[in-house]
């Protein structure tokens, strides 16, 4: 379950769980049509995993350091 499931709705949690399920049930799809050596997955950069887990509506503004960064999050 989610790191910051604090404060969550029962729906939020169940809608997190549904994801959840869904993304491990693509990753063993993967894993079983894929030869090895093969990435199956890979998570969210540092960026995105913050953006996801800890910003909430009570952030005002967000600063990143790079352009690159900017253009990243922004895109996603």
């Amino acid at each position: 379950m989610r790191t910051a499931a604090e404060g969550a709705s029962e729906e939020e949690l169940r809608s997190d769980l549904r994801f959840l399920m869904n993304l491990w049930n693509d990753i063993k799809q993967r894993s079983e049509s894929s030869n090895s050596p093969a990435l199956i997955y890979r998570d969210l950069s540092l960026i995105e995993r913050i953006l996801r887990d800890q910003v909430s509506s009570n952030f005002a503004s967000i600063w990143v350091d790079t352009q690159e960064d900017y253009e990243r999050i922004v895109s996603s």
